[in-house]
């Protein structure tokens, strides 16, 4: 059922364009050519070929979704990656790669899945595009990019619906390394930012179009504790 209270309530309030200066929408085309492109090129997840992984998806988007149901892709691809794009009807469209699914639980799998469709209900994929060459606009929009994906992390905790599965999904993305590696002492990695120097970033992260997934960890805990 769809919580659309909760949802708004967990997007960041720097996810919002108007606070950039730069305008919401922009008229990129919603046509079928992209669930086209993903029948053509990967493999669609069903119960009958996937079941772990269609339940998977299926867990983590009925919250979000409402009367829409997902179409979920997946492709051999060893880069641990995943998208959500609109299709017909803006129905959400989401693919996996096969390294992402190798390197999660599919309990975890649900925290990436339901941070992908994130940015469809968001509707970041709307968000203008901003030349490198056009300055402090480009910077801007940069750090509107990063404040996205922290609602979505946020939402992929919802979706996953447990802190500590949602944090050894971050973790693992951000080592590329299975559960057979991992640790029980997840804090471990959460403590980095301890040693961070915000003041000392490297200049790189200032066009970053992410967070350091060490920060996107420790946004999450904050994010757990407080009243949402």
């Amino acid at each position: 059922m769809l919580n659309k209270s909760l949802i708004d309530h967990a997007q960041f309030h720097l996810d919002n364009p108007a606070l950039y200066n730069l305008g919401k929408w922009d008229s990129k085309p919603v046509t079928d050519r992209i669930q086209s492109r993903f029948l053509s090129r990967y493999v669609r997840i069903s119960s009958a070929l996937f079941p772990g992984i269609d339940a998977a998806v299926k867990s983590a988007t009925a919250w979000l979704l409402g009367e829409k149901h997902v179409i979920s892709f997946i492709s051999s691809d060893e880069n641990i990656n995943a998208v959500c794009l609109p299709g017909p009807d803006d129905q959400p469209i989401i693919w996996l790669s096969s390294g992402l699914v190798k390197t999660l639980t599919l309990n975890e799998l649900r925290y990436v899945i339901g941070h992908e469709l994130g940015h469809w209900y968001f509707r970041h994929y709307l968000y203008k595009d901003v030349a490198p060459d056009a300055g402090p606009a480009f910077v801007a929009r940069q750090q509107l990019s990063r404040a996205s994906e922290i609602s979505c992390d946020r939402i992929g905790l919802l979706s996953c619906g447990d802190l500590d599965l949602s944090l050894r999904a971050v973790l693992k993305t951000a080592s590329g390394l299975p559960e057979e590696f991992i640790g029980p002492r997840i804090s471990e990695f959460i403590n980095q930012t301890r040693s961070l120097e915000i003041d000392h970033l490297d200049e790189g992260e200032v066009y970053a179009t992410h967070p350091p997934m060490v920060v996107r960890a420790r946004a999450l805990v904050w994010f757990a504790m407080s009243d949402h």
